[in-house]
């Protein structure tokens, strides 16, 4: 017996294949889609017009396309990895070759920073990945220490700055006693000689550069005694010396390195590189500088016997621990006078 489909059957089966089929048009045009958009951003690529590329590459929200997107911020930035890698084949001076790739624009250095904010959205980075993350970061670290202390290559390419010397008394931030020489007016004013220590911090800018924010502390008053070369008057047996009291007037800058910040870069992406080129055990910046490791100065000049302070102290600004993500001016200071990148 021959049966057929109702009236209200077959209008029903038309509506569930114009569903079927409505579906199955969306999945494809969203394949198609995506395709489309990587295809869009190639071109713009292959064509070098950096802007275009940005802007399309940017839309492809999956690893090929965040990956790309960082090429096109390279790209439109001037820094190109091969040229790098290529430069730092010199041996033990091979770090030396970063410095031409260095930003010398606002805009540059904001590229970059967009292309490493780009390369780890990332939800599976390759060691590829992690080389470009640890060179881009390097660049702009040295970039951030050219303009606080002068870092540069000289003509032997070595490298120098204002506390090469191994001191920063040679930096614009160092620290200073209010007075260095003492008379006999001095001491005979009171039973101390006062004197300050004065120190404005390093600012905020090169934290807001590497850790994406900045912040302050006051120094707590705090009082170091010292004592002069002027003898006290009249003579004793055995012979005495007037002190001096030293008191610190400090401001003490600091940040917190955040999750998408230079730092922050540059520590992931030295962590999980496994490599062998020469050099790349230098750019690890984030060790060198979050140390916990607190500087100290000492001031003999007009003493008796050498005086030492402690930028940052217990009963002060303790000094940040090491690798903690936090970051002060005890600590670069520390790394200042101890950076060696030849």
């Amino acid at each position: 017996m021959q049966r057929y489909l109702s009236k209200s059957s077959i209008i029903g089966l038309i509506l569930l294949f114009a569903v079927a089929l409505g579906a199955s048009g969306c999945k494809d045009t969203k394949a198609s889609h995506a395709a489309g958009l990587l295809e869009t951003c190639k071109l713009a690529l292959d064509a070098s017009t950096w802007d275009t590329a940005v802007t399309e590459c940017s839309k492809v929200q999956t690893d090929e396309g965040y990956n790309l997107t960082a090429q096109a911020y390279m790209a439109r930035a001037g820094v190109s990895l091969i040229d790098i890698l290529t430069s730092m084949t010199g041996g033990s001076a091979a770090i030396s070759g970063l410095f031409g790739a260095v930003p010398t624009t606002a805009a540059q250095a904001a590229d970059v920073k967009l292309a490493l904010d780009s390369m780890f959205l990332m939800k599976t980075p390759t060691q590829s990945v992690y080389l470009q993350g640890l060179l881009l970061s390097s660049l702009l670290v040295i970039r951030e220490l050219q303009t606080l202390v002068g870092l540069q290559v000289d003509a032997s390419g070595s490298i120098t700055h204002c506390a090469a010397s191994g001191s920063i008394d040679g930096c614009s931030f160092k620290l200073s006693l209010s007075k260095t020489t003492y008379t006999t007016a001095d001491v005979l004013a009171g039973a101390s000689i006062p004197v300050d220590l004065n120190f404005t911090g390093m600012g905020t800018a090169l934290y807001d550069g590497l850790c994406g924010a900045s912040g302050g502390d006051t120094h707590n008053t705090k009082v170091v005694r010292a004592y002069s070369d002027v003898a006290v008057i009249p003579a004793t047996t055995p012979v005495t010396y007037y002190p001096v009291d030293i008191t610190e007037k400090l401001t003490i800058n600091k940040c917190t390195v955040s999750t998408t910040s230079v730092l922050y870069y540059n520590n992931l992406a030295a962590t999980n590189l496994t490599s062998s080129i020469t050099g790349l055990d230098k750019l690890n910046f984030y060790v060198k500088l979050d140390t916990g490791q607190n500087y100290t100065k000492t001031f003999s000049a007009g003493m008796t016997s050498p005086a030492t302070v402690s930028l940052c102290n217990a009963d002060a600004i303790p000094a940040s621990g090491a690798t903690d993500l936090a970051l002060n001016d005890c600590e670069v200071l520390y790394f200042l006078e101890n950076l060696n990148l030849n």
